[in-house]
């Protein structure tokens, strides 16, 4: 798969995520998916999004920032696999809680330790 095949892919699967659809699953469009979108002000028929999702449009690089952008997500966040967000567990989410309201001093700390042991039992981050 080349690169720009591998982030169309993403870019696909994200959106899909956003929508609250499975990364696995193909399905049909929303209208209040488009509703939510335009509101936004992000542009898209439901026939484009119809389109992008049967791989019969480019979902491209102008279309993603505007999602981006309208969703206050990070520039690119569309473009870069985020599929781990599917495997995270109730557990998880707490202790992410939990990470994200401690000082940086600390988190840094956890931080060191987390990569530590990930490394030493070989998981790559």
């Amino acid at each position: 798969m080349s690169e720009i095949d591998s982030v169309q892919k993403n870019r696909v699967v994200n959106l899909k995520f956003l929508q609250g659809l499975s990364a696995l699953d193909g399905a049909p469009t929303s209208k209040n998916f488009i509703s939510h979108l335009a509101s936004k002000n992000v542009n898209i028929s439901q026939k484009d999004l119809s389109d992008i999702y049967c791989k019969n449009k480019t979902f491209d690089f102008f279309l993603a920032k505007s999602i981006e952008q309208s969703l206050a997500l990070p520039d690119g966040w569309l473009s870069y696999d985020q599929t781990y967000f599917l495997n995270i567990s109730p557990k998880d989410v707490s202790a992410i809680k939990v990470y994200s309201q401690l000082p940086d001093d600390i988190k840094k700390h956890i931080s060191a330790i987390l990569f530590s042991l990930a490394n030493s039992i070989g998981l790559e981050d």
